[in-house]
């Protein structure tokens, strides 16, 4: 073969697909997603490889990343300037890709700090995913929570009662018409 595959069944455009929503599957659960058992599913990803459908794999990392810039196999980009003689079709495709990863960073930080989990004390990429999610979590909570609040408070002030008294919170709510006064 020359480098280009000699036909793409269905099988072929669902692991591509599955392989550009999440890129960190292991083989096993990209198997199970695709509906084939492992070693065929490896052998469609290596003829994949092999023909180049898939040239390569990256991560994009903040501009404080210091390392390799592979690690098995995976490329790792930074955001820098475009290189000598880069075309502006490809800057701005990397520039796109920088921004969506630097829109999501700040998201991610203000989870942690608002959350207090900045300092991870789990130990390597477990426990990161497991800071991470715990600092989502606590941000689903209090979103709910604000919503469960607000319902109430719009409930009990839907009350026909002139006056009543939320023992539990303390507050002394004063209903008008309706409406909260």
């Amino acid at each position: 073969m020359n480098g280009k595959i000699s036909r793409m069944d269905a099988i072929d455009r669902k692991i591509l697909a599955v392989l550009q929503d999440e890129g960190r599957l292991t083989l096993t659960e990209l198997a199970t997603r695709v509906k084939l058992s492992t070693s065929p599913c490896h052998r469609r990803l290596r003829e994949l490889e092999r023909t180049r459908v898939i040239r390569g794999y990256r991560a994009i990392v903040d501009r404080g990343y210091r390392g390799r810039k592979f690690v098995d196999g995976t490329e790792i980009l930074v955001p820098g300037r475009a290189l000598r003689g880069q075309s502006r079709a490809k800057s701005a495709a990397m520039r796109k890709r920088f921004r969506r990863r630097a829109a999501i960073e700040p998201v991610i930080s203000h989870l942690k700090h608002d959350f207090r989990l900045m300092r991870c004390f789990l130990k390597g990429f477990r426990g990161d995913q497991l800071n991470l999610m715990l600092a989502a979590a606590a941000w689903n909570f209090r979103k709910w929570m604000r919503l469960f609040t607000l319902f109430w408070l719009r409930l009990l002030c839907s009350l026909p009662t002139k006056n009543f008294y939320l023992p539990l919170q303390r507050i002394h709510l004063r209903v008008f018409q309706g409406r909260l006064v």
